[in-house]
C-alpha cells in the first residue's frame, strides 16, 4: 500500500468508504496486486488528480450533446466494479494515465481510443502496464492521440516525455510486472519522495 500517509488519510479512509474495504476479501491463488484494496478518493489522491477525472475513467460519464446523452464508456475495468474499488494494477494504470494530465488537459474521448487502440494491438487485462506498451505500444499510444485532437507545444508533440517520465516512475519484476509506483509529484518530477508498493504499508513513524 502507500508507503507515506499524511493527515488526510483519515478522510479518505472513514464512513461509507472504509465499509467498502471491509467487505474485501483475499482471493486464494490470486495475485495480490489484483486484489480491490483502494477506493477511488485514496487513488485520487495519491496521485495528485481529481476524483471526478479517476471515477470518469472507472465507471464512465454521461456527457450532452445536440442529439440527446451519450455516455463515455470507461477507460480503466476496476477490480471491483460493484464496490468500485481499485487493486494495485488499477492504480499502476491511473498513474499512467495522469500523465495525460500533468501538463496537458488531453480530452477523454482520445484518451480513451488510444487505450482501445492498445488493446485491440497487445491483448492485455492491463495494456497500459504491459511490457508491449513500454517497449513499442507508448509511440502508437501518442500517435493515436495526436491523429485525434491538434495537441502541440512549440511546434512539437511534447506529450511523450511525461509519459516517458511516469513510465519510468513504475519498478517491475523479473516479469515485468509493476511492483511499486512514485507518484509524480509537480516541482520535483525526477524525485522518488514517495512509494507505493503492493502489499506494504506503514506510517510515518516508521517510514
Amino acid at each position: 500500500m502507500l508507503a507515506q500517509f499524511t493527515g488526510r488519510q483519515h478522510s479518505v479512509l472513514t464512513g461509507r468508504k472504509m465499509d467498502k474495504l471491509t467487505k474485501v476479501k483475499v482471493i486464494s491463488g490470486v495475485d495480490r496486486r489484483e486484489i480491490p484494496i483502494y477506493t477511488p478518493a485514496e487513488v485520487a489522491y495519491y496521485l495528485s488528480i481529481r476524483e471526478s477525472t479517476l471515477r470518469t475513467w472507472i465507471v464512465g460519464r454521461h456527457y450532452p450533446t445536440r442529439s440527446g446523452k451519450k455516455f463515455f464508456e470507461p477507460i480503466i475495468k476496476p477490480a471491483d466494479p460493484q464496490l468500485r474499488l481499485l487493486s494495485f494494477y488499477n492504480l499502476g494504470e491511473a498513474h499512467v494515465l495522469a500523465s495525460t494530465r500533468y501538463d496537458y488537459d488531453v480530452p477523454l474521448r482520445a484518451i480513451r481510443k488510444a487505450v482501445a487502440y492498445l488493446r485491440d494491438t497487445y491483448p492485455s487485462p492491463h495494456p497500459l502496464l504491459s511490457r508491449e506498451f513500454f517497449t513499442n505500444g507508448l509511440d502508437i499510444f501518442v500517435k493515436t492521440i495526436e491523429d485525434t485532437i491538434n495537441l502541440t507545444k512549440g511546434g512539437q508533440f511534447a506529450l511523450k516525455p511525461i509519459i516517458d517520465l511516469y513510465l519510468q516512475n513504475i519498478a517491475r519484476d523479473d516479469r515485468f510486472n509493476p511492483t511499486k509506483v512514485y507518484p509524480v509529484i509537480r516541482g520535483m518530477p525526477s524525485d522518488k519522495v514517495i512509494s507505493i508498493t503492493s502489499g506494504v504499508s506503514s506510517s510515518p513513524e516508521n517510514s
